[in-house]
């Protein structure tokens, strides 16, 4: 699904599970996250770093369209106490009641924040069609890829790389705009909420971080905070410094390749 910034919010929490159980992709803790709309309460969508497709399925039937505006979060845990066998169902069960308290508290606290956002920049229809995640992209020939890295706590299974996570910019130098990303999250859905945060928004001006650390602060709820703050920071001082150094000679190569594609095309023209 396509996330929104303006109704959706986003909640992962950790847990320990039974060390001699293979039930997660990071030995030893299971993450689940919730993606909340809300202006209704509903949980429309989670992630989970189960290992098996078929048990973060079943854990999204059980999970998805449960209101908690409307509902106390303890009918959910015991539904997942009836249903979910698995041996990680107690962290799970943890998890979700910290994500349903990670979330009252949120909207006591950052909801108000929402209104200082700005949120237009983000996921434009043309930004949507023009790299959907099902199909093969291709960048455009005037864009530039930056990749940054940062410590996360090491109880946590965001990130494939131990210890560390990383996200990318696919950044068009002639308009400064992010038109992709990429994060080394272990589960989809938190790779697709990742994007929404950043693609579509134009690196040209340093308050364009400011922004970046509202949304990451008020919209991403996860430990991972502090580190994908540091690195939105490293990847607009990267470009900032590729575009003094780099940029005049790209445009200069870009300006050869088409004079000789140019010849090319007289070439044949000539000879047809």
């Amino acid at each position: 699904m396509n996330y929104d910034l303006k109704k959706h919010v986003y909640f992962i929490s950790y847990s320990k599970i039974p060390s001699n159980v293979a039930a997660a992709v990071y030995e030893g803790y299971v993450g689940l996250g919730f993606i909340v709309n809300h202006q209704t309460g509903v949980i429309e969508d989670i992630s989970c770093t189960l290992l098996t497709k078929v048990a973060r399925d079943f854990l999204r039937s059980i999970i998805v369209g449960y209101n908690i505006d409307e509902n106390d979060v303890e009918p959910l845990i015991e539904r997942i106490r009836l249903l979910f066998h698995g041996h990680s169902q107690k962290a799970i069960c943890v998890i979700v009641r910290e994500n349903y308290n990670k979330y009252n508290e949120w909207k006591e606290v950052s909801k108000k924040k929402l209104l200082d956002l700005v949120l237009e920049p983000c996921y434009s229809e043309k930004v949507i069609e023009a790299f959907d995640l099902s199909k093969m992209k291709k960048y455009p020939e005037k864009s530039v890829y930056m990749i940054s890295y940062a410590k996360i706590p090491h109880n946590i299974s965001i990130a494939f790389y131990k210890g560390h996570t990383g996200v990318g910019f696919v950044i068009d130098y002639t308009t400064d705009e992010i038109i992709d990303c990429c994060f080394t999250f272990i589960t989809d859905e938190a790779k697709a909420y990742g994007k929404m945060l950043f693609m579509g928004c134009k690196l040209d001006n340093i308050n364009i971080l400011n922004e970046f650390y509202n949304r990451i602060d008020t919209l991403f709820n996860g430990p991972s905070k502090k580190a994908l703050c540091v690195i939105v920071q490293a990847n607009y001082s990267k470009y900032e410094s590729w575009k003094k150094r780099k940029y005049k000679k790209c445009c200069f190569i870009y300006g050869l390749i088409g004079i000789q594609f140019a010849k090319i095309d007289k070439i044949q023209h000539i000879k047809n």
